[in-house]
C-alpha cells in the first residue's frame, strides 16, 4: 500500500518559519528580523539556540524543526558559506521543502551571482573547504548545488532596500500573506496562564470545563459566576492548557461587554486570524469573512468574554453550533449570570464560586507579601480584613495589595471602614464594590484617584494609550507640581505604577496601554457618577448615532462619547429648559481633546470652545481639521501645550502659514510637544515669518512619514524661533533633502542652543543635514545622534560643525551605503585638530564606502571619553587606536577594522606630549619621525593581521586538544583500560585491595593541589567535589570570553549534572559580564550556607528556636559570581572596592581552571606542577 504524504497547505506545522544564518547576523539582523516575526502574534518562528552552532553536524533536533516548518528564510550573509554546518543546514533546508515557493534567500550583503557562482567570500570559504580533507569531493558538489539553487530563487536583496528596517517590515509583510495564502487556518495566540493551584474550588471547575474540551458532544460550554469571581483568569488558563495538551490549535478571545461593539469584537478576532477588514466594510460584510475564515480552520476554541444578554452570534461571524461540531472547534462563553448561559443554549454549564475562607485566607496572604503569626493582634485583624472581602479574588487581591505594607493601625481601620461600608446596589457586587472602593479611598493622591477615573472614559475592556491618559490629566488641571510636558509624564508614570501595585490598573495587551477589570470599571462609574465624583458623562461604545440629551447645567467635568456612531455635532442650544442639545462645559471640560472622526463640519460653539480651553490637541483623519487651523492662525489657542496630527488631511499643504494673516500675535507660544504623523499632503511645516514668541516653549517635534513634505524641514525663518527645542525625530520621508535650512542666517546667529538629541531615520533623498552656510555655534549642545537608512548622505557634518559637538556623547551611523567619512574638511582647513571631549560611545554599521573618520585636512581628531567602539560591516574602514588619542580604555567589537589594539595606555600618555617633542624637533629631523611613523603604521597592520592569525591558531589547536581530553576523560572515569595496564584477573592477584576503577578523586586532587583552589575547598566541598567526572572549557563566540562546564555522576548533594560558568571578556584579563548556574541543592545539603539556631528568651509561648542563614565559604560560591543588588545601584566607594576586589578574585579562580588545570590537570594531580 502506497505511503500517502501530506500537503503543505494539509499539514500541522509546528513551525511557519525555520531561520538559517550563520552567527555574524545573529545579534544583528536575524535578532531583529525574529522578534519582528514572533511580535506579529501570527507566525511561530524557529531559531536555533547559539550552542547548536559548536559541532561538526546538525543535529537531529534541527532536522526535526526543519521538516516541521512550513517555510525556512535563509539569511545568505558573506560569511555563511565557511560554515560547513550551515551549508549542511541549507542542503537538509532544500531536500526537505518540497516546493520551492516555500524558501525565501535574503542576500544580507551578499551580491546573488556571488552565492549562486561561489564568487568572492563564497570562492574564499570553498578553497578553504577544497583544502581541508574531511570534506569529500561529494559533499562539495552537495553544497555547491545547494547555494545554486537558492540563489536562483525569489527573495530579497538588502542593497535593494532603503535600510535594515525596511527590509525586516517587507519580509514580515511578505511571510504573513504568505502563510494565509497557503493555509487558511487561524494563527496562534498565546495566553499566559497565572497559577491558581492554591484555589481548590478553581481547580474543580477549571478540570471539569478542561474534560469537556475533551467531550467530542459538547461545543458550547458557559461559565458563570459573581463579577471579580476569576473567570476570565480561570478561562485563559484552560485555553492555554487546552493547547499545551493538543486538544485545540488555536485559541481566540473576545470581550462582548455590557454594550456590544460588534464592529471591535470582529475586529479583535479577525485580527487573531490573520484577517484584516477595510474600515469601509459592513457589519454583515465582516461577519461573513470572519465565519469564512474560521470555518477555514480546525480545532479552534473561540472565547467570548462577559456577556450581559442573549446576543446573535452570526451577527459577528462565528459558525452555528452545528458546524463548528464538524470542524472539531469549541465555545466558551462566560457571564456573572446562569440564565444568559441558558439563553445562549449552552450544552454544558460550569458554576464559578466564591472562594472558601480558607482559600480566600491563602490568597489574601499570599498578594499582601506578609507574614501573619496566630498569636498576634495582627493576625486577627487580617483574618476579619480578608472576610470582608466575600471570597472574591479581585477584592482580595485589591485590598492586599493595598494594605501589604502598613502597619496594625491602618488594618484595624481598614477592618473598620469595611464593616461599615454601605454598598450601591451594583447587580448583587457589593462586596468586591466597598473593597474596591476602599481600595480607592485609601489612595493618598488626588492625582492617583483622578487617574483611576480618567479610565473609566474609555469602553470597557480598551487598551488605554498612556499617552492618552497624560494628555486628559493635564486638560483636566492635574500634574500642577509638573512644570513641563516631560515632568508631567515622568509624574504620571509613578502614579500608574500604583495603581497596578494597588490591582486597581492591569497590563495593556498592547505595549503602552493598560486595562481595568470590568468590575473595577463599573466602581469607578460608579463613583464618578456620585455627588462627591468628577462628574462624568460616559456613553462609551453605547451605539449612539446622535448627539445625546444631556442636562444643562449638569457640570460634567468629562464626556466620553467614544465608539459610536455620530455623524454631526448639534449647530444650537435646544429650546429645552432641561436638557440641551449641545454640552454645558465646565471649566476644564474640553482642554483636552482628540478629534478621529468622520464628522464633515464643525459647528461654531464647538469650535470657540477648542479654541479657548484645550491644552492637548490631536487630530487623527478628522475632515473638520480645516476649520480648527482657522482658529489657530487666529492665535487662539495660547493654551496649548500638544499638538498631534496624525493620517491624511486633505486640506492641509501648509501647517502654519502668515502671508494671509491680519494680526501680528503669537501662535502656539506655549505648545511644547508637535508631532506629526503620516500627514501625506503636508508639504511644508510653515510659510512666511511667524512672530516673535511663536513655538518659544517647543521642546520636542517629532515628524514622521510625512512623504510631501520637500526643501528643508526646518527653514531658517522657523529656526530662530525654536530657541528651546531639545529633541528632533526625523522619519521615513521620501523627498527631503535637508533637515535644516540655514540660508540667510548671519555667522553669529543662535541657532538650536538646547537641542540635545536628533534622530534621523530611513530619509531616503537627503543629502546633507542642512543647507546653506552654518552658523558658528550650531549644535553645541547636542548629546546623542543617531543616523539610519539615509541612502545618499556622503558625510555628517563639516569641519566647523564638528568643533562644536563638544557635548556629544553618543554617535550612531547606520545604513548609509554611500557614506564615505564622518567629518569632511573644505580644501582650505589643512593640518587640523578636533576634539569630542565627552564622545563616549560610537557605532559605525553597514556603511560599505566609508574609508576613513575624518578627511585628510584633520590631522588629529580627539575622544578622551570613549568607552565603546562598534564597528561592524565596514569592510573599507580601517583605524588604529591611537587614532583616537583615548585616556581610558575602550571597548572595540571587532579587532579586523584596527590597525592596533594593545598597550592603549602607554600610547595614550605617549600621545599627551606627541606636540611639545615635535615642536622642538629641527625641521628635517620631524620629517624623518613622520617617515618612521608610517613604518610603525605598517607594524600596526601587520600586528592587527598577528592578533587576527593568532585568534584562528588558538582556535585550530584548541580543536585539536579535545581528542587528547576525550581519552584522558575515559581513562580517568574507567570507561577504557589505559594501554599496558594488567588485566582485572591479574590484578586481584598483584593487589587483593585493587576495587576501584580508572582514576579516584582525580579532579578533586588537582584542584586541591592548586594553592589558590585549595583556599576556596572547604571540607564540605569534598564530598561534592568527589562525583566531579570532567571539566571542559570553550572559547565564546565573537569574544575574548571563556566557558568552564564541570561533569557530574549523579550524586546526594544536588540534582544538577553540569554547572556551568561563563565569563564574557571586556579584555584579555577584564570580565565585562559573568554568569554561573543556579545549583539546585537537595535538603540541608548546600556547603554555601549554614543555619544557626538559637534558642528563645525564657517565657516565650514558642519553644522552637529561632534559625539564621549565613553564608560562607565554599568552592561552589564560584557559580554565584558576586554581582550589583538591584536594589544597590548606587553603593558606596568602600562597598564598590569591595565587590571589584570580589570580581577580580572569582576571575582569577576560573582562569586558574581554565589555562592551569585543564590543560595541565595531571600534573596538578601528582604535584608535579605545585
Amino acid at each position: 500500500m502506497a505511503l500517502s504524504i501530506p500537503s503543505a497547505s494539509a499539514r500541522q506545522w509546528k513551525y511557519d518559519v525555520f531561520l538559517s544564518f550563520r552567527g555574524e547576523t545573529r545579534h544583528g539582523f536575524v535578532s531583529h528580523l525574529y522578534d519582528e516575526l514572533e511580535s506579529t502574534g501570527m507566525i511561530s518562528t524557529f531559531m536555533d539556540e547559539e550552542k547548536l552552532e559548536v559541532g561538526k553536524a546538525i543535529s537531529p533536533n534541527l532536522v526535526m524543526a526543519i521538516e516541521e516548518s512550513r517555510f525556512a528564510i535563509v539569511v545568505l550573509s558573506p560569511n555563511y558559506a565557511s560554515s560547513p554546518w550551515c551549508l549542511d543546514e541549507l542542503a537538509k533546508v532544500l531536500q526537505s521543502m518540497e516546493g520551492r515557493d516555500r524558501i525565501l534567500p535574503i542576500f544580507y550583503h551578499v551580491d546573488p551571482s556571488h552565492v549562486r557562482h561561489q564568487l568572492g567570500s563564497f570562492a574564499e570559504a570553498f578553497t578553504k573547504h577544497e583544502e581541508n580533507s574531511r570534506h569529500s569531493k561529494e559533499k562539495l558538489d552537495q553544497w555547491r548545488l545547494a547555494l545554486k539553487n537558492v540563489a536562483d530563487l525569489s527573495g530579497w536583496d538588502a542593497k535593494n532596500l532603503r535600510s535594515e528596517r525596511e527590509l525586516v517590515k517587507r519580509i514580515v509583510k511578505f511571510v504573513c500573506n504568505k502563510a494565509l495564502q497557503v493555509s487558511p487556518r487561524p494563527i496562534p495566540i498565546e495566553f499566559k496562564a497565572q497559577p491558581t493551584e492554591y484555589i481548590e474550588s478553581t481547580t474543580r471547575a477549571r478540570d471539569k470545563l478542561t474534560q469537556l474540551l475533551k467531550d467530542n458532544e459538547i461545543t458550547v460550554i458557559g461559565v458563570f459566576g459573581k463579577g471579580g469571581v476569576g473567570k476570565r483568569t480561570m478561562v485563559k488558563h484552560v485555553g492555554a492548557q487546552a493547547r499545551e495538551l493538543r486538544l485545540v490549535h488555536y485559541v481566540i478571545r473576545a470581550v462582548v461587554a455590557q454594550s456590544p461593539d460588534l464592529r471591535n469584537i470582529q475586529s479583535t478576532l479577525a485580527n487573531q486570524l490573520g484577517l484584516k477588514f477595510e474600515e469601509e466594510e459592513t457589519e454583515i460584510g465582516r461577519a461573513a469573512r470572519l465565519k469564512e475564515r474560521i470555518m477555514g480552520g480546525n480545532k479552534i476554541l473561540i472565547v467570548l468574554v462577559d456577556i450581559w444578554r442573549r446576543i446573535d452570534l452570526s451577527s459577528i461571524g462565528i459558525p452555528n453550533y452545528n458546524e463548528l461540531q464538524r470542524h472539531n472547534s469549541k465555545l466558551i462563553l462566560t457571564s456573572r449570570s446562569r440564565s444568559v448561559c441558558y439563553s445562549m443554549q449552552c450544552q454544558a454549564s460550569i458554576p464559578l464560586p466564591i472562594l472558601s475562607e480558607e482559600d480566600s485566607w491563602n490568597l489574601f496572604v499570599e498578594k499582601s507579601g506578609k507574614s501573619f503569626h496566630e498569636s498576634t493582634e495582627l493576625y486577627d485583624v487580617a483574618r476579619t480584613v480578608a472576610r470582608e472581602c466575600g471570597g472574591l479574588p479581585l477584592a482580595l487581591i485589591t485590598v492586599a495589595g493595598v494594605l501589604g505594607d502598613k502597619d496594625i493601625e491602618d488594618w484595624k481601620e481598614a477592618a473598620q471602614r469595611l464593616d461599615r461600608s454601605q454598598t450601591v446596589n451594583l447587580e448583587d457586587e457589593g462586596d468586591v464594590y466597598k473593597c474596591i472602593k476602599f481600595s480607592y479611598d485609601y489612595l493618598r493622591s488626588d492625582d492617583a484617584k483622578s487617574f483611576f477615573l480618567l479610565c473609566c472614559l474609555f469602553p470597557e475592556d480598551y487598551d488605554i494609550p498612556f499617552e492618552d491618559l497624560l494628555k486628559y490629566a493635564i486638560g483636566k488641571g492635574l500634574l500642577q507640581d509638573a512644570n513641563t510636558i516631560q515632568e508631567a509624564r515622568a509624574t504620571a508614570n509613578l502614579v500608574i505604577k500604583s495603581l497596578k501595585a494597588f490591582s486597581l490598573l492591569l497590563e495593556g495587551t498592547k505595549e503602552g496601554c493598560v486595562r481595568m477589570h470590568d468590575v473595577v470599571r463599573d466602581v469607578a462609574l460608579s463613583i464618578s457618577f456620585s455627588e462627591d465624583g468628577h462628574k462624568f458623562l460616559v456613553k462609551a461604545g453605547c451605539e449612539l448615532q446622535h448627539w445625546p440629551r444631556i442636562k444643562a447645567h449638569g457640570g460634567y467635568s468629562a464626556i466620553s462619547l467614544m465608539r459610536n456612531k455620530i455623524c454631526k455635532l448639534p449647530k444650537e442650544e435646544s429650546p429645552s429648559r432641561d436638557y440641551s442639545s449641545k454640552p454645558y462645559c465646565s471649566h476644564d471640560l474640553s482642554r483636552t481633546l482628540t478629534l478621529s472622526t468622520t464628522i464633515n463640519t464643525l459647528p461654531d460653539w464647538f469650535i470657540k470652545v477648542v479654541a479657548e480651553k484645550a491644552e492637548k490637541l490631536q487630530y487623527l483623519k478628522c475632515k473638520g481639521l480645516k476649520n480648527i487651523l482657522v482658529e489657530h492662525d487666529r492665535g487662539r489657542l495660547h493654551g496649548l501645550k500638544y499638538l498631534a496630527v496624525i493620517g491624511p488631511h486633505e486640506y492641509l499643504a501648509v501647517l502654519m502659514e502668515t502671508i494671509t494673516r491680519v494680526t501680528n500675535v503669537s501662535v502656539f507660544k506655549n505648545l511644547e510637544e508637535l508631532h506629526l504623523l503620516g500627514v501625506s499632503c503636508l508639504k511644508e511645516l510653515c510659510v512666511g515669518e511667524l512672530p516673535l514668541g511663536s513655538l518659544f516653549n517647543l521642546k520636542s517635534l517629532k515628524v514622521e512619514y510625512c512623504h510631501d513634505l520637500v526643501n528643508a524641514l526646518l527653514s531658517s525663518n522657523l529656526l530662530q524661533r525654536l530657541q528651546n527645542l531639545e529633541k528632533l525625530h526625523c522619519e521615513d520621508m521620501n523627498v527631503m533633502e535637508y533637515v535644516f535650512g540655514f540660508e540667510g542666517l548671519e555667522p553669529e546667529d543662535i541657532i538650536l542652543p538646547k537641542l540635545r538629541e536628533m534622530i534621523l531615520w530611513d530619509l531616503e533623498k537627503l543629502i546633507s543635514i542642512w543647507s546653506g552656510p552654518a552658523p558658528n555655534a550650531v549644535f553645541h549642545n547636542l548629546k546623542s545622534l543617531a543616523v539610519s537608512g539615509c541612502k545618499k548622505l556622503e558625510s555628517l557634518f563639516t569641519y566647523e560643525v564638528a568643533k562644536c559637538l563638544l557635548q556629544l556623547e553618543d554617535l550612531s551611523v547606520t545604513q548609509c551605503p554611500s557614506l564615505d567619512m564622518v567629518i569632511k574638511s573644505s580644501k582650505e582647513v589643512v593640518d587640523k585638530k578636533i576634539i569630542f571631549p565627552e564622545l563616549r560611545n560610537l557605532a559605525l554599521s553597514y556603511l560599505p564606502r566609508i574609508t576613513r573618520f575624518c578627511s585628510s585636512g584633520i590631522a588629529t581628531m580627539e575622544c578622551p571619553s570613549l568607552e565603546h567602539l562598534h564597528v561592524q560591516d565596514c569592510p573599507h574602514f580601517t583605524t588604529s587606536t591611537s587614532d583616537f588619542h583615548c585616556l581610558k580604555q575602550f571597548q572595540v567589537n571587532d579587532l579586523r577594522h584596527l590597525r592596533m589594539s594593545k598597550d592603549m595606555d602607554n600610547i595614550n600618555l605617549a600621545g599627551q606630549h606627541t606636540k611639545n617633542i615635535l615642536e622642538s624637533l629641527p625641521q628635517n629631523v620631524r620629517k624623518r619621525v613622520e617617515v618612521i611613523r608610517e613604518i610603525e603604521n605598517q607594524h600596526h597592520e601587520l600586528e592587527a593581521e598577528f592578533f587576527k592569525e593568532s585568534a584562528l591558531l588558538e582556535a585550530k589547536y584548541h580543536k585539536l586538544y579535545q581528542p587528547l581530553y576525550s581519552k584522558r576523560y575515559l581513562i580517568v572515569n574507567g570507561v577504557v583500560e589505559a594501554e599496558g595496564v594488567a588485566t582485572e584477573a591479574v590484578a586481584d592477584q598483584e593487589d587483593k585491595t585493587a576495587k576501584e576503577r580508572g582514576v579516584p578523586d582525580f579532579w578533586l586532587n588537582a584542584l586541591k593541589n592548586n594553592e589558590l583552589l585549595a583556599k576556596e575547598i572547604t571540607e564540605h566541598d569534598e564530598g561534592a567535589l568527589k562525583y566531579l567526572r570532567d571539566i571542559k572549557w570553550f572559547k565564546i563566540h565573537n569574544s575574548k570570553g571563556f566557558k568552564l562546564q564541570f561533569y557530574f555522576d549523579t550524586n546526594p548533594f544536588f540534582k544538577n549534572s553540569v554547572l556551568t560558568k561563563t565569563y564574557h571578556m571586556i579584555d584579555e584579563d577584564k570580565p565585562n559580564n559573568v554568569a554561573g548556574t543556579e545549583i539546585e541543592w537537595y535538603p540541608a545539603k548546600c556547603p554555601t550556607q549554614k543555619i544557626l539556631k538559637k534558642k528563645r528568651k525564657k517565657g516565650s509561648k514558642n519553644s522552637k528556636p529561632l534559625t539564621k542563614t549565613e553564608n560562607c565559604k565554599s568552592f561552589f560560591n564560584l557559580f554565584s559570581p558576586p554581582q550589583v543588588s538591584k536594589d544597590d545601584e548606587v553603593i558606596d566607594e568602600f562597598a564598590a572596592e569591595e565587590l571589584k576586589n570580589q570580581k577580580k578574585h572569582d576571575y582569577d579562580v576560573g582562569s586558574t581552571i581554565c589555562y592551569k588545570i585543564i590543560p595541565h590537570a595531571v600534573s596538578w594531580f601528582t604535584g608535579e606542577a605545585f
